[in-house]
């Protein structure tokens, strides 16, 4: 009895079960679609991918063999597939339910729909930023400085050196703004980053960061032989930014190509190099300063004179009698301020006069100076209040 029992349950033990023996249907039904990623028709390979895509980690493993497929378009597809499906589950599912297209945008071309995304991501600050990182390396500059915005309203700070790079480039979409961005971390530009990118830059990026580098708390030289090139440029930004430096971070004697930069058929140059100038204690001869204080511009007349007082005091002060009458008045206000400056109150006849027949900043300039010296100043206002003309009686009547 015990020997047909035996055998029996050795009969059971060798019967092939149909778990062991039958192929899984579902799998069955993947490797079919996989197959179907090689088809001919379109439409045929973009349903399998569909499927495949629905189905999630179940297709998984298949997914994973088939990236190593003999067929390029099989893993190629595969590797897709993988990559959206890892993707979606790693975005939260509350910005899935805000977003529903989360992952199309993140493979989408359109920089639109990215930018989109972006915006919705900021407002998911640590979730969101793994996935804002992660667009800070886009070949789209857009994209890049949307992503940068985003992470800066949650005070994360991983874009200064993609902006910084976005910066050098010789076109530089939304360049104000980008500006403005790396002007609010400027404590944490990388300065060894900073100064290869002005060696590598073209001119346009290279006066971009030069600016950028001006106005940075950054400890940063620039060699003589670049503020040089830069001089000799002839893009007016390109000199105005290595002036803006030197004035700002070069020491006294620094000034190459500066002086020729006098002659500049630019008003904002020509005014740029006399403030520089000064700046860096070079003198320049009273003829050149007299001619310059000649020039159509108001504001070269301005520093002309400035630069003027600083050097021949004597002659300054016959030019700022004769510029009292000058047509702009920014520039009549500056010519009273000069001679103020240097003859104190033997300006004060002057002065008078201008607080009588001027108007604006320049006739408050001299009230102010009036008041200083009541002594003088007291009786030719009385004296005033018995002119002919009304409106000088009101102007005596206004210093207080």
């Amino acid at each position: 009895m015990s020997v047909v029992l035996a055998a029996l349950f050795a009969g059971v033990l060798c019967v092939p079960s149909p778990a062991q023996d039958a192929t899984d249907p579902r799998e069955e039904q993947y490797q079919r679609w996989i197959t179907d990623l090689a088809r001919d028709d379109l439409a045929i390979r973009d349903e399998a991918m569909s499927h495949l895509t629905k189905v999630g980690r179940a297709a998984w493993p298949l997914l994973e063999q088939a990236t190593r497929h003999a067929n390029p378009e099989i893993r190629s597809r595969s590797s897709q597939i993988l990559a959206t499906s890892r993707l979606r589950r790693q975005i939260p599912h509350r910005l899935l339910l805000e977003h529903p297209n989360a992952v199309e945008a993140f493979h989408a071309a359109g920089t639109t729909d990215k930018i989109q995304l972006i915006r919705t991501l900021g407002r998911y600050d640590e979730e969101g930023l793994p996935f804002l990182v992660k667009f800070l390396g886009e070949s789209d500059p857009e994209v890049v400085i949307a992503s940068a915005e985003a992470l800066y309203e949650n005070r994360h700070y991983e874009w200064v050196s993609p902006l910084l790079k976005i910066l050098s480039a010789e076109s530089c979409p939304r360049m104000a703004r980008v500006q403005e961005l790396l002007a609010t971390a400027s404590t944490m530009i990388p300065v060894d980053e900073l100064c290869g990118l002005i060696e590598e830059a073209g001119p346009r990026g290279r006066t971009r960061l030069v600016e950028l580098a001006t106005n940075a708390p950054v400890r940063l030289s620039l060699p003589a032989s670049l503020l040089e090139t830069m001089l000799q440029d002839p893009s007016v930004p390109s000199q105005r930014a290595a002036l803006g430096w030197m004035r700002e971070r070069a020491g006294p004697g620094c000034h190459p190509g500066v002086e020729r930069l006098l002659s500049s058929p630019h008003a904002g140059v020509v005014a740029d190099a006399l403030v520089t100038l000064r700046r860096l204690h070079h003198p320049l001869d009273s003829e050149c300063l007299l001619s310059l204080a000649r020039h159509e511009n108001e504001t070269v007349r301005e520093e002309a004179l400035e630069s003027l007082v600083t050097t021949h005091a004597s002659e300054a002060a016959s030019l700022a009698r004769t510029l009292l009458k000058d047509q702009s008045t920014s520039v009549r206000r500056a010519a009273l301020a000069a001679l103020w400056k240097i003859e104190g109150s033997g300006a004060l006849e002057a002065t008078f006069q201008v607080y009588l027949q001027d108007g604006g900043e320049q006739r408050e300039l001299a009230a102010s100076y009036l008041v200083r010296s009541r002594d003088w100043s007291t009786p030719k206002l009385k004296q005033a209040f018995k002119l002919p003309d009304p409106d000088h009686r009101i102007r005596a009547a206004g210093v207080k």
